[in-house]
């Protein structure tokens, strides 16, 4: 698996990635999660399904698939597989600036978790101008950075023009999405696999293997994402972090700073200033 990156250092600090070869099973091992940036991903080659929120994707290959900031996801592929795609990770803060603002429909005045994923007639006009970046960025061409963000807007402007796209539809498993459902409207009362098994009426050997073979993680792990996934999301509208553990149904308030900085790398309170300063 070859993966190039490339970092337009004087334009937000945009990232471009292209990834190309034999994916191991192993790179799907991450649990749903959710990022500050914005990320983009033209899908070229191979077969996976992902997760958004509420909602299954399955992917055959030439889709755009994309998730705004604060937005969980995952993703899991069945198999070893050769693959390749383009991924451009994107600040929130960049949407925040009034030149750029009329690009930020497509990622957030959706509801989250659908519409995820889009197939355009342009796919190949993009793929063209973002290998132009990565071969001006090889060959030191002293304007890659800019060719760099003319794709960056070019693939924006498409995504906001609903006469080139059209959504690609859910793949639907009713059961894993009934339990996904209810996991979403009382996270809050749901501590752990005994709650969730006497509210879905599954035994917890059946909701492991529903839940790993189907997104590659535990109930537990999965609740416990959502969890931590909505306490971001209270401290970026302000709440302090004792409303912000309250508010993701946590009854232990050092147990919620001990798995919220083993999970981000930082405690709630450190996150609640950076992200209040980036903002």
């Amino acid at each position: 698996m070859k993966k190039e990156q490339i970092t337009l250092e004087e334009f937000y600090q945009i990232k471009l990635i292209h990834l190309k070869g034999t994916v191991p099973l192993s790179f799907w091992e991450d649990a749903p999660h959710s990022h500050d940036h914005c990320e983009i991903f033209i899908h070229i080659k191979g077969t996976l399904d992902i997760f958004v929120e509420k909602n299954l994707y399955h992917l055959n290959g030439n889709e755009i698939r994309l998730y705004r900031s604060g937005e969980l996801h995952c993703g899991r592929a069945d198999t070893e597989q050769d693959m390749e795609w383009y991924q451009i990770s994107i600040p929130h803060r960049f949407f925040l600036e009034a030149a750029y603002a009329p690009l930020a429909p497509i990622l957030f005045d959706r509801e989250a978790g659908c519409d995820n994923v889009f197939a355009t007639s342009r796919q190949e006009e993009l793929l063209e101008a973002l290998t132009e970046v990565f071969d001006a960025y090889a060959n030191h061409t002293p304007l890659f950075s800019l060719y760099g963000q003319s794709a960056v807007l070019r693939l924006l402007c498409l995504l906001n023009e609903p006469c080139r796209n059209r959504t690609v539809t859910e793949h639907q498993d009713q059961v894993l999405q009934q339990i996904i459902d209810r996991i979403n409207t009382d996270f809050q009362s749901i501590l752990g696999l005994g709650d969730l098994c006497r509210i879905t009426h599954y035994s917890p050997s059946y909701l492991h293997r529903l839940f790993r073979s189907k997104l590659n993680v535990t109930p537990y792990q999965f609740l416990l994402g959502k969890k931590l996934n909505e306490a971001k999301k209270s401290l970026w509208q302000g709440d302090t972090v004792t409303e912000a553990c309250d508010h993701a149904g946590f009854n232990n308030y050092n147990n919620f700073i001990t798995l919220f900085k083993k999970t981000f790398g930082i405690t709630p309170n450190k996150y609640r200033e950076q992200y209040r300063l980036r903002s």
